[in-house]
């Protein structure tokens, strides 16, 4: 379940795309400017939405997205950076497919992704779509990356920013695409295979200002906040390696958050690793869905956790399965008990701003229920067992259904998932 990824390997593009390449971040423009072939800036407003309390049947399999659900396509990268379309749920709407070819017509578009900005009123999808230019003259083709703020339920493109331009498929893609929870600004990084150093940076997809720029790759992004690794002082054990510095880092301002060092982690320092947690325990690359930040070091026990939203330091267990979106609260395992081995582990929800356990149902008890965790949510931990579904609340410990016909998947701004396919305020 757990996916970690060595800082110094390969990263994961945007777009699908790996490997060594020359890549040149061009002079950004937008579309208030005559950008020759560039899409025409609209002055349109994005709608407001207008989503009741009630609760509405929005079907199976979708995911929060920011300020949106999302639909994984049927064995498809875990990442919906890396595939587009993509198939949105929007809240007050209907569902919606977002396709680059659509939204650019007059362009030879290569590939397409996406991630939420906007407010949960005003609710906006940032696009970074790369398009092929083709070769003229004595010219060769030309790979370019438009940055688009696109209001989704009337698919309307509102803005355009040209933030990179290079003759490399690969090497003119952006990485890790972040977006803001309330806000227009989005963060990515260029590609580290390249030559040149790896630089992130932030853009407003509304108005296409450079909001910040930055030294270093993105790893473990989480909406509203990026980890950037940059060089630090000293080398690690081969004697040529720089030790890195992670900082979290505010996608909107590029306020520095929180700060982990590797050079205390260990001398000479280690390799460290990042690993984001989502609000459901698991560690995809979906930066809409995670919430705290583990890095570990390669040569010693020593690790730096926090939320990735504000830097708060936090405690976390080895393993989170789940991880309440609405407080402070984890569980750190999944299945309690094991017939095969009769083996009988700890049973608790984590409290991660003390590193205390905010609940523990008896061990045996676990065992003989065959409990699994399904959520922790607003409080709340919702259980399977042998023939019921309880729901305790964490405060008291009272049991507050003994059999619920439904657990949350996970929160929409001021919504709640629920695994029958329903959205609703509960």
């Amino acid at each position: 379940m757990a996916q970690r990824i060595r800082m110094c390997g390969a990263l994961i593009g945007v777009l699908g795309l790996l490997g060594a390449c020359q890549a040149t971040a061009g002079t950004p423009t937008g579309t208030g400017a005559a950008t020759a072939g560039a899409p025409r800036s609209t002055t349109s407003a994005p709608q407001t939405s207008t989503a009741s309390a009630a609760a509405v049947t929005v079907g199976p399999d979708y995911e929060p997205f920011g300020h949106f659900l999302y639909k994984r396509p049927f064995n498809t990268s875990e990442d919906p950076r890396v595939d587009g379309p993509i198939e949105l749920y929007v809240i007050g709407h209907g569902p919606v497919t977002l396709k680059a070819a659509e939204l650019f017509p007059d362009k030879a578009v290569v590939g397409e992704s996406y991630t939420s900005i906007g407010t949960e009123a005003k609710p906006l999808i940032a696009a970074a779509v790369q398009v092929r230019e083709e070769a003229k003259g004595l010219d060769p083709q030309q790979f370019v990356i438009l940055l688009a703020a696109i209001d989704p339920a009337s698919q309307t493109v509102l803005h355009t920013t040209e933030v990179l331009r290079g003759d490399d498929q690969t090497g003119s893609a952006p990485h890790k695409l972040t977006g803001s929870p309330d806000g227009a600004a989005v963060a990515f990084a260029t590609d580290t295979t390249t030559k040149a150093p790896a630089t992130s940076y932030a853009f407003d997809a509304m108005t296409g200002a450079k909001l910040w720029q930055k030294q270093g790759w993105i790893q473990g992004p989480v909406l509203g906040a990026v980890t950037v690794f940059t060089k630090g002082s000293g080398t690690q054990e081969d004697h040529k390696t720089p030790c890195e510095v992670a900082l979290d880092v505010e996608v909107a301002t590029g306020k520095t958050l929180h700060t982990t060092n590797s050079a205390s982690m260990g001398t000479p320092c280690p390799s460290i690793e990042v690993i984001a947690i989502d609000a459901n325990g698991g560690t995809s690359q979906q930066a809409e869905k995670q919430k705290y930040v583990r890095i570990t070091a390669s040569t010693s026990d020593k690790e730096s956790t926090y939320e990735a939203r504000t830097g708060a330091d936090r405690t976390l267990p080895a393993t989170v399965v789940a991880a309440d979106p609405r407080s402070d609260l984890v569980f750190p395992l999944g299945r309690i008990s094991d017939r095969n081995t009769q083996r009988v582990e700890p049973f608790g929800v984590l409290d991660t701003t003390t590193g205390r356990p905010a609940w523990i149902l008896d061990a045996q008890k676990a065992y003989q229920l065959e409990a699994v965790v399904q959520a922790v949510y607003r409080g709340r931990i919702y259980l399977k067992t042998t023939d019921q579904a309880p729901v305790v609340d964490l405060a008291t410990g009272k049991t507050l259904e003994d059999n619920a016909a439904r657990y949350p998947i996970g929160a929409v701004d001021s919504w709640t998932y629920w695994s029958d396919g329903t959205l609703d305020k509960t």
